[in-house]
């Protein structure tokens, strides 16, 4: 089962499954998805492959790469149900992907202002996925990023990824617990290096969230980054 995972990815699996004369299901080849209805709480879909044909399906996870995954999954569920003989039908693919989540990936956590984590921005493929989806999904709001990432990553790179986006102020911070061994990137030497009046340092990032989730009602707040941060965030808003 091949989801959307990149040109040179997808090329590798291939080649080894036609090496071992392993069958291949693949995004955009034996299944697809099309009727793409995106808004700030839901993605809606219909999936197609030779044999089915499911419309208005909802996910409650948001960005077009979700919807890469659950035609991905749904694909996998119907191949293996009909191996094993058992069912498939249309309302448990709709329920199914209706109530799945993922928390700390573009997770809404409250409303107004409207505060998300996401855990998925930890190097340049998932960068540039959320780029996509805040292009998409928030074309007008303001966007608060505040966000920490590893000193082995490509921070800056990733950061001004980010910047490409005209609607956005970013909030770089740290975190007191990342792995062994691993460090927080230096925010303000990266502050330096993006040069921009659109990045801002914060010291601490529980009081700089507070601050943002008092002072800007109207605004988007995304908190996004290390994996490492966003659980400790998490825990943090979820009481």
């Amino acid at each position: 089962m091949v989801g959307n995972i990149g040109t040179e990815a997808a090329a590798a699996i291939l080649k080894v499954a036609e090496q071992n004369g392993a069958p291949v299901s693949q995004l955009g080849r034996e299944f697809n998805y099309r009727n793409l209805v995106e808004t700030q709480s839901s993605e809606q879909f219909d999936f197609i492959n030779e044999q089915t044909n499911i419309s208005q399906i909802t996910t409650q996870l948001i960005g077009n790469y979700q919807v890469d995954n659950a035609v991905t999954a749904i694909q996998a569920f119907e191949l293996y149900q009909r191996q094993q003989q058992k069912p498939f039908t249309v309302e448990m693919v709709k329920k199914g992907i209706q109530v799945a989540t993922w928390p700390g990936r573009f997770e809404v956590i409250q409303q107004k202002p409207m505060v998300i984590i996401d855990g998925g921005a930890h190097n340049i493929p998932a960068i540039e996925a959320l780029v996509s989806t805040l292009k998409t999904q928030f074309t007008k709001e303001p966007i608060s990023i505040l966000v920490a990432v590893l000193a082995d990553k490509q921070a800056e790179k990733m950061m001004s990824r980010l910047l490409m986006i005209e609607n956005v102020e970013l909030y770089l911070t740290t975190f007191n617990a990342p792995p062994k061994n691993r460090q927080v990137s230096s925010i303000t030497k990266l502050a330096q290096s993006l040069n921009s009046r659109r990045v801002h340092v914060v010291e601490n990032w529980q009081t700089g969230l507070a601050e943002l989730i008092k002072n800007q009602p109207d605004k988007v707040i995304l908190v996004t980054g290390s994996l490492y941060f966003i659980s400790d965030v998490r825990r943090w808003l979820v009481k």
